[in-house]
């Protein structure tokens, strides 16, 4: 579709400059400082030269009207407008009103932080440190996506439809605070592992329940009846300081939110959709598979068939519902079944080739996605059966299901016992050791080989290609018992130590102290020394130190959520003896009361570590490295 400059003129600008992303030379001071300061931090300069490159998009027109800057792509295919334009908002506006309208899109990954992130996101925001931009995108048709969070009428109304670009964890987090820690995404539950308080003894934000907790503080700077009269209450003396150095300093921080509002024609849904897959990709790091994927999902909808795309994509969205499977390692396992490769699935200049070769092989759809169907029906349920873990999203990487799902595709009949447990021990060493945490693309392309190369689970050339690439074929006793503790449920090692106490608690028949069988959603990380009784009673440690020893692994295990409230602060020496032996023991607490008290800590630490070796040692059937 072609269009005079004049054209431009008349519909869009008071004044305008063509501009050319390879030369910059060409924009007046006014344009460069503006719409090249917009591109680039919205990160989508790069982008756009790639697709003036690649594709049909010829020049690009950065136009500004009343100080927003018009992004106008056109070519003679397409012809989409990208108004953006930047605004400040306060914490409590985005709360009340602009929260509800807010979506995830398909592309975008789960909520992943925990506690930790949160601490420092608020205690940035109390000190009135830059915490980023929020990036959302309005367009005038509707994508596949979920809601932000589920509003339970509290909130806003929303009135339109927004998608979150960037900053979907940290809007996510500041909810979570509002909402007492707990809210709703498309019907599935989003917690963290603990709360976040303020400590008015140290003046700081900390993890765990050692002071006011910030959701109590916030609903109370809010207006909350209910929660003003509980601060109150609780923290009479500083509750006015609270209330305005808290709860006010937070709710009155102002975050920039850039909006690309796209007006797309007819029938350029999925190119416009494309595109902010790969804003999102270029701006968030973590996502890049995940964008390209989905665009590879989407070319193959198109250029291919789109009743498979559908089933596949139900697939998807059941398992997802279910129990948090993510959308890379679902289309890793199975686009490699339609002979794809790795390593195209994420490059965008082999997606024709890879699809002309799905086309030339005449495949049985309908038979492909009954095996893909079977293949994770058997893998889920070897997890839930064998571990305890009925939500992925608690895994340290789900792209370690990958080759399991593969397994069981192959399978055409039950699987023994033997090769069950050479699945699960393969599974769990790989997972805590971060098998695929680099070179992605390579090692699952290579070990998706070795599985299909064998009749049974191949559990001896995966182990000896995970000693090849990470020089581990086992959990090392280092990583157990250490000179030096540290935080043991902290970002990507929290989840790889919570993944493994729950195997262990899971095979040693532990319960959660309530009287049921540890499933991994079920229950919460529980420190048997308390937070708040460590903190006390360490007192010739520095506060680093603190931190490292109170969530020390050996001191945490995994218990139901309401025994942990009960538990509190409560000295070990109390409460421990309110359990038998063999509950005890199965969580692996020395029976030794001495250990018990504070003063033993450091040798409690070493000699439960000492029995979780001796745990890990028995289920893998193979030593423990010294």
């Amino acid at each position: 579709m072609e269009r005079t400059q004049s054209s431009f003129v008349a519909e869009f600008v008071e004044h305008w400059e063509q501009l050319y992303v390879s030369s910059k030379e060409r924009l007046d001071d006014e344009l460069l400082e503006i719409g090249w300061q917009i591109t680039r931090e919205l990160r989508i300069g790069s982008f756009l030269t790639l697709r003036l490159n690649r594709s049909w998009v010829v020049p690009l027109w950065t136009v500004k009207v009343n100080n927003v800057v018009f992004v106008i792509l056109v070519g003679a295919h397409l012809m989409v407008m990208h108004k953006i334009k930047v605004d400040k908002q306060s914490i409590r506006t985005i709360l009340t009103q602009f929260a509800p309208a807010y979506r995830v899109p398909s592309f975008q990954r789960r909520f992943v932080w925990d506690e930790e992130d949160i601490k420092e996101l608020v205690d940035s925001i109390r000190k009135n440190y830059p915490i980023g931009a929020v990036i959302v995108w309005k367009p005038n048709k509707i994508f596949p996506s979920v809601p932000l969070f589920d509003s339970d009428g509290s909130l806003s109304t929303p009135t339109q439809v927004e998608y979150i670009i960037d900053g979907q964890q940290r809007l996510t987090s500041l909810i979570l605070v509002k909402n007492n820690w707990r809210i709703t995404r498309d019907g599935s539950p989003i917690d963290t592992i603990g709360q976040v308080s303020y400590n008015p003894a140290r003046n700081r934000i900390e993890k765990g329940k050692r002071g006011a907790d910030l959701s109590l503080i916030l609903n109370a700077a809010m207006g909350d009846f209910n929660s003003s009269n509980e601060l109150q209450k609780k923290y009479t003396a500083i509750a006015k300081r609270l209330y305005e150095d808290i709860g006010a300093k937070i709710l009155n921080y102002e975050i920039p939110i850039y909006e690309i509002e796209s007006l797309i024609s007819d029938g350029e849904e999925d190119i416009v959709s494309k595109e902010m897959a790969e804003i999102f990709t270029r701006i968030n790091s973590a996502g890049v598979k995940i964008g390209r994927l989905e665009m590879f999902l989407s070319f193959f909808a198109g250029g291919i068939a789109s009743d498979p795309k559908m089933q596949i994509t139900k697939i998807w969205e059941e398992y997802e519902k279910k129990m948090g499977l993510e959308l890379e390692p679902f289309l890793r396992f199975v686009f490699s079944n339609m002979g794809v490769k790795q390593n195209e699935l994420t490059k965008v200049k082999s997606f024709d080739q890879s699809l002309k070769n799905i086309k030339d092989q005449n495949i049985d759809f309908t038979a492909l996605i009954d095996r893909t169907k079977n293949a994770i029906r058997s893998a889920t349920a070897l997890l839930e059966s064998e571990i305890g873990i009925v939500d992925a999203g608690l895994l340290p990487s789900q792209n370690t299901l990958v080759p399991i799902f593969q397994y069981f595709y192959n399978k055409m009949k039950d699987a023994t016992n033997q090769e069950k447990n050479d699945a699960v021990k393969w599974f769990i060493i790989g997972s805590f050791n971060g098998v695929y945490s680099s070179s992605v693309d390579r090692k699952i392309e290579e070990d998706l080989k070795l599985v299909s190369q064998s009749d049974t689970f191949p559990i001896e050339e995966l182990m000896n290609h995970m000693h090849q690439i990470l020089h581990v074929r086992t959990i090392e006793k280092t990583d157990i018992i250490r000179r030096e503790w540290e935080d043991a449920f902290r970002r990507q090692n929290g989840t790889r130590h919570r993944m493994l106490l729950q195997w262990l608690l899971y095979r040693n028949d532990a319960d959660d102290w309530a009287g049921n069988k540890i499933i991994n959603n079920k229950v919460t990380a529980h420190h048997i020394f308390p937070q708040d009784y460590l903190d006390d009673g360490l007192k010739d440690s520095s506060d680093e130190e603190k931190e490292k020893l109170i969530h020390a692994f050996p001191n945490l295990t995994l218990v139901h959520h309401d025994v942990n409230a009960q538990i509190g602060s409560t000295p070990p020496t109390e409460y421990l003896v309110n359990f038998s032996n063999e509950t005890l023991e199965k969580h692996f607490i020395p029976l030794d009361r001495n250990l018990w008290k504070i003063s033993n800590y450091m040798t409690f630490l070493t000699k439960r570590a000492e029995k979780i070796c001796e745990q890990i040692e028995q289920s893998l059937s193979s030593a423990v490295v010294a």
